[in-house]
């Protein structure tokens, strides 16, 4: 959390993973979406796997860091939905 000239201003990271779980850890075999799209759902469903992209993302006026966590979710879910 920082202040912006006054305001409140929240920086949230989120990593994207770029290389397909081990099919041990999630039970399935089928091939592993690459998408943006998916890596994105995937995070947001808190699993991981190795290789990384981050995103960056500021709030600003969110008076704490759990409505602002909220406000970034509600954004990429939404987001996620309109999908490719």
């Amino acid at each position: 959390r920082f202040e912006d000239a006054g305001r409140p201003l929240h920086l949230l990271y989120l990593f994207s993973e770029d290389t397909a779980p081990d099919p041990a850890a999630t039970g399935s075999n089928a091939p592993f979406d690459f998408s943006y799209h998916h890596r994105l759902h995937s995070i947001l469903n808190g699993r991981r796997n190795p290789g990384q992209r981050l995103l960056e993302t500021g709030l600003w006026n969110e008076p704490s860091e759990t409505t602002a966590r909220a406000a970034f979710t509600t954004f990429l879910e939404s987001w996620l939905q309109s999908g490719p």
